[in-house]
């Protein structure tokens, strides 16, 4: 495989590590989870919440200073904690 075919080379922006708190506010409760990593187009988290794929919720991320509503990618559900794809709803280039 090339490095024009390798999946890192197929993301809209490049991932980078992150670390600190999420807060998600999902349709009736809030929910606290970790960074993992991020990128332009969303989040990597780690999180006990309840979390389904296609769930819109609004985040914040005190670290970055993104406050913004989202997507859930993905989920991946782990023995203690899930792992899941934020994705912005809104890139952080719309509000530069």
């Amino acid at each position: 495989m090339d490095a024009a075919s390798s999946p890192a080379e197929r993301r809209r922006s490049p991932r980078q590590a992150g670390a600190g708190m999420v807060c998600l506010s999902l349709e009736s409760k809030i929910a606290r989870a970790r960074l993992a990593d991020f990128s332009d187009g969303g989040l990597r988290i780690r999180t006990r919440a309840a979390i389904q794929p296609g769930e819109i919720l609004y985040c914040a991320v005190p670290s970055l200073a993104v406050c913004t509503r989202a997507r859930v990618a993905y989920v991946r559900r782990g023995l203690l904690r899930t792992t899941a794809g934020i994705e912005y709803l809104a890139t952080l280039s719309d509000f530069y």
